[in-house]
């Protein structure tokens, strides 16, 4: 599923084109598998596609909810530990330790709300859109991991497009 680009082309994308470039082959694969990215796709791409695809995902999905947001639509990727793997292996390399502990966290929060809302026999979005009140410890967490969000995804489009470009094997082949 590697990108076919001529290389000039490929030298004169700025990061953030580059970056939907080389991940649009594999978000035209999931949006006719959905689901079963986990099985069908995920396992046949680089390591450095598997985390674009989980980067640009959440790019995608950050509006106006935030990190809160991304508990609602995109409750596959939090259910499957590979994904998490490939976070945390290829942020921590290419973006260091300050960049994987944001995704830690993150999961850490998501985990607790999950057991929270199951204990109530519901889903997350539909346990808390109700009772975030009522927890405002995790309320302020989610508030402190949208303001991170807000300043590291700016640094991690850059790490990844850095890594791109250092690494084009993994996301393209040379058209001549």
């Amino acid at each position: 599923m590697l990108v076919f680009i001529q290389k000039h082309v490929f030298e004169t994308l700025d990061d953030e084109r580059l970056l939907i470039v080389c991940n649009e082959p594999i978000a035209h694969q999931v949006d006719k598998k959905m689901v079963r990215i986990s099985t069908d796709i995920f396992y046949t791409l680089t390591e450095g596609q598997r985390s674009l695809f989980l980067f640009q995902t959440f790019a995608r999905h950050l509006g106006q909810q935030g990190v809160y947001g991304w508990f609602c639509h995109l409750e596959y990727l939090f259910a499957h530990g590979p994904f998490w793997n490939v976070v945390d292996v290829y942020i921590r390399r290419v973006a260091g330790e300050h960049s994987a502990e944001f995704f830690i966290q993150l999961k850490d929060l998501r985990d607790r709300m999950a057991e929270i809302s199951l204990r109530n026999g519901r889903k997350v979005c539909d346990y808390f859109g109700e009772h975030m009140s009522d927890y405002p410890d995790l309320q302020h967490e989610l508030e402190e991991l949208d303001q991170t969000v807000t300043a590291l995804f700016p640094e991690l489009r850059a790490a990844i497009a850095k890594d791109i470009r250092k690494h084009p094997e993994q996301f393209v082949m040379w058209h001549h």
